[in-house]
């Protein structure tokens, strides 16, 4: 939303959260970076810019591996995933936010529905409706819901054969490196990725914690994780020489810094671990 708001030229007054933090690059044949200084008249301006290098660095996750085990102690037996289901991005009924169905007053162009403007000339861009959520999915702790060895997957063009993927219980180590953000930007990003480990501090009482999800096949109940901030060093530039220096209490300084949002609840309820309503019945 805060991009929404413009001064008198057309361009934004605030940039989103997302582009403060980890910047943007202009793409002058893609309509949603114009007002960054795409047109030269931006440019000019001196508060606009075509460019805007991000400032939190995110390195590659390496696995804890300990010296005896083998890759059988790490990864699953090559396994075949159920078929992930329907809608793809084209079914933009599902995608794109349709205000009248099916053809929303005032419109100029011949399309039925909002689409992603792919027709020069023939249709208009709609709105995306949001983006795809998967919830913790519980009974992937106690069965195997993704696993599909039926004679008739096996052959099944569109079916997946994951292998090297990790078991459950596996962990990984990663850093972040962050350069020029409020107390309040960093404790946000903390609490982003580390619900469980900050739901005192946020108000959760969810029994069974919270986590988040990455990687693939995440709707059948892949890629649920928890990651717990280890340590937070801040570059302490005072004396002769500078130097890194720890917070002694991560919960107290997060409980200090972090600004509760509007919907802070309702996205700590979604990052639920067994989470209820996952899969639907």
């Amino acid at each position: 939303d805060a991009e929404r708001k413009t001064d008198s030229n057309g361009a934004p007054t605030e940039l989103s959260s997302v582009r403060r933090l980890f910047g943007y690059a202009v793409d002058k044949e893609n309509p949603g970076t114009l007002g960054k200084g795409a047109d030269g008249k931006d440019l000019d301006m001196g508060n606009h810019h075509s460019q805007l290098m991000g400032r939190v660095f995110v390195n590659a996750g390496l696995e804890v591996v300990g010296e005896n085990e083998r890759d059988d102690d790490r990864f699953l037996k090559p396994t075949f995933l159920k078929e992930l289901g329907m809608p793809r991005p084209s079914a933009v009924e599902h995608y794109l936010k349709q205000p009248d169905y099916p053809n929303p007053k005032g419109r100029n162009d011949q399309a039925n529905l909002l689409t992603y403007g792919d027709a020069a000339g023939y249709d208009t861009p709609g709105e995306l409706a949001g983006r795809k959520f998967y919830l913790d999915c519980k009974d992937a702790y106690s069965g195997t819901p993704w696993e599909d060895v039926s004679p008739a997957n096996r052959p099944n063009e569109r079916s997946t054969l994951a292998l090297e993927a990790s078991k459950p219980h596996r962990k990984f180590r990663f850093t972040i490196r962050f350069r020029d953000l409020d107390v309040a930007e960093l404790a946000a990003i903390l609490v982003a990725l580390c619900p469980d480990q900050f739901k005192g501090e946020l108000g959760g009482t969810y029994a069974d914690g919270y986590c988040s999800k990455l990687g693939y096949a995440r709707p059948l109940g892949w890629g649920s994780v928890r990651i717990e901030a280890k340590a937070l060093l801040l570059l302490d530039e005072a004396g002769d020489s500078p130097s890194l220096k720890p917070e002694a209490d991560l919960k107290a300084w997060v409980r200090t810094n972090h600004q509760k949002t509007a919907t802070q609840d309702e996205w700590l309820a979604i990052h639920r671990r067994n989470h209820p309503d996952y899969p639907p019945k």
